[in-house]
Order: C-alpha cells, then structure tokens, then sequence
C-alpha cells in the first residue's frame, strides 16, 4: 500500500474515533467533587497539584485532568493564568450548588444551569426540544453517525449517554426547560439559564466580557450587523460589551475560534491580576 494510501487510512481512522468533549461523570458526581475542594480551599485561589491532590491524584495525571475537565465544562471550577502562574478555584455556582438547600428555588436553577453547560448536553437537549427518547437506540446512532460537528467513538457513546441522562434527571429538568433560541435574549452572565443553544451562543455568553464595544467611527460605521452574522451586546458595570461572529462557520473555524478566546481570556485575567492591590486579594 503506498504511503499516501495509508496516510489518508489513518487520518481517516483517527476522525472516525475521535469523541468530542464531554463530562466523564454526570452533575451529582461533580458537585460532591467540587465540595470535597470547596472543604479544603474554600473558593480561594490554588495550585493544580493542590486541587488534585484535594482528589486524590496527582496534577498529571490523566484521571485528574479528565475530571477537571469536566468540573470546568459544569461552570463548577474556574482558571486563570498560565504553568507555574495557574491557579483554580470553586465557582460561585458550585456554592450554590453545595450550600443551598436542594428543595429551594435557587438550587433549582443552578442545578439545571450546571446540567445545560456542557455544550453536548446543551445540543442534545435543544435537539430533541427536552423530549428525550424513551431509549438510547436513537440517540447513540445521532452521536456516532449522523453528528456534523464531531461524532462519538462507539465504545464511548454508552457511557456518555448514560451519564446525560442521570444529569437530566438529577437536575429535575423539563421539558419546559428550554435554551434560549434565536429570538430570544440571552441572560447576561450569572442570571437564568446560562446553556446554550449552539457552541457559538456558549462562547458568547462564557467570554462576553472581554471584547471591549467598539469605538463608533461617523458615517461608516456599520451599526447593524449583515443579515448571516450573530451578534450579542451585554451591558457591564463598567460600560457595554459585544461579540460578534459569522453566522455559519465550520467545525475547524469554530475550534479555531474556541482557542483564539481562550487565549485573549488568560490575557485578560493577567491584566486584571497584575492591576490587582492587597484588598483585592
């Protein structure tokens, strides 16, 4: 077989295996997890080798970093800075989780903000309008075929499935539950249901508040954004904010994209904890 021929088999195999991100453990999981570091550090700022040894494992490890991950794709831990200057530390969603009680309103709604926030979940349950099937058979087959923006590797969609569904129940959502659709507004940072209906929508409403609003140029400026383009302006306390992107882009831009704000973030956080004072400490 020619080196071209088998280099396209293998990509081609590598694509076909490749699972998208999601939480290796469902919600109920998570927050015990997020509580047993909450114990520890409180919501102070720690290390990664301190958090994961919070967890019994090493920063390392790979059972660290998928648990990590998927504490993160919750909204229950949050990051900032870079190697030796990273730090982690509880949400204020996951306080709300641990410390209010679960028959109260509250933790109703965090609870079914938390189990949206993964952006498969958040697909999933806009997919099927929070009409879940009764069995698996049709979910699994859109995860590992029908998918455009990744499918699932078929000895991990079982799982997966399996983990959505207790998340779904734990968090006592409804069908009721909607994610915001098009023409609706998206709730600004810390208020409602903070899932999305796409990942373009979950980045909007995750990094927002690091886009500064432009400065208005006269008579050229383009004050409404072209017919396929998605917009979302939020007002802070220190001035409005906008995102805007392309309405359709591919799954390689929208990691592209994903990787870009990730990086503008950590720049930001840099910023905002170099101008930090003691107090603010």
């Amino acid at each position: 077989m020619a080196n071209a021929e088998i280099a396209q088999e293998t990509a081609h195999k590598k694509k076909k295996t490749r699972s998208p991100s999601y939480p290796v453990f469902g919600l109920e999981e998570a927050i015990q997890r997020a509580n047993t570091v909450y114990e520890s550090e409180d919501q102070h700022w720690a290390p990664p080798d301190a958090i994961a040894s919070h967890l019994n494992f090493t920063a390392t490890s790979s059972s660290f970093l998928t648990a990590l991950s998927a504490l993160k794709q919750f909204g229950l831990m949050e990051d900032q800075g870079t190697g030796d200057r990273r730090k982690l530390r509880i949400s204020d969603l996951a306080v709300d989780l641990i410390e209010r009680d679960h028959a109260s309103a509250e933790w109703q709604a965090a609870a079914k903000d938390a189990a949206l926030r993964p952006r498969i979940h958040a697909e999933l349950w806009g997919r099927y309008s929070g009409n879940l099937p009764p069995k698996d058979e049709s979910i699994r087959i859109y995860l590992i075929r029908e998918r455009t923006e990744g499918t699932f590797n078929k000895d991990h969609v079982g799982s997966f499935i399996e983990q959505f569904r207790a998340t779904i129940a734990y968090a006592g959502l409804i069908p009721d539950d909607k994610i915001p659709n098009e023409t609706t507004d998206v709730p600004e940072s810390g208020s409602g249901t903070s899932a999305q209906k796409s990942q373009l929508d979950d980045f909007a409403g995750m990094f927002s508040n690091i886009f500064p609003k432009p400065t208005p140029k006269p008579m050229t400026a383009v004050q409404t954004p072209p017919a396929e383009t998605k917009r979302e302006v939020f007002t802070l306390a220190e001035g409005d904010v906008l995102v805007q992107w392309p309405a359709h882009l591919s799954a390689e831009s929208v990691e592209d994209l994903e990787d870009h704000l990730n990086l503008i973030l950590r720049k930001v956080k840099r910023s905002v904890s170099s101008h930090a004072t003691p107090e603010d400490e």
